[in-house]
């Protein structure tokens, strides 16, 4: 079937646990902590390319000027949707699993954190081509 994949980028914590470096101010997800990029706009350019749809970013109110500067630095258009209240994690991936139904409901989601490193992205994208076939057959895939 080949569903587009939907990237959702979780990107509304703190990062308080990385202190001083990460504030309520400006958390770990929009720092380049590894390299001259954000693991965010790291990210971002992880989920680019024939396969992906265009990204859904759930951040909040404080947060979401950084999420939409850093995805056009690097050149990707990114819906960001503002979540009024910190609710956590499956609040927020429903939230952006609605955006991505009205969009296609065809669509495959592939919910992702905003923070985390991965050294390989070719090995990535190839990981979540192969979840997609389990993901369309109506199966829940984690990585």
């Amino acid at each position: 079937m080949n569903s587009p994949i939907i990237p959702v980028l979780l990107a509304g914590g703190a990062g308080t646990r990385l202190w001083p470096v990460s504030r309520d101010a400006l958390p770990k997800q929009f720092l380049p902590l590894v390299g001259d990029r954000s693991t965010y706009q790291e990210t971002l350019l992880r989920v680019r390319g024939p396969m992906f749809g265009p990204p859904i970013v759930i951040t909040g109110p404080q947060f979401h000027f950084f999420a939409r500067r850093q995805a056009e630095e690097v050149g990707v258009e990114a819906t960001v949707v503002v979540e009024p209240l910190r609710r956590d994690s499956a609040p927020a991936i429903a939230a952006a699993t609605e955006v991505a139904r009205r969009q296609n409901p065809e669509a495959v989601v592939l919910a992702l954190a905003a923070d985390h490193i991965i050294l390989d992205p070719k090995g990535f994208q190839d990981t979540c081509l192969a979840g997609r076939a389990a993901a369309e057959g109506g199966s829940i895939v984690t990585f």
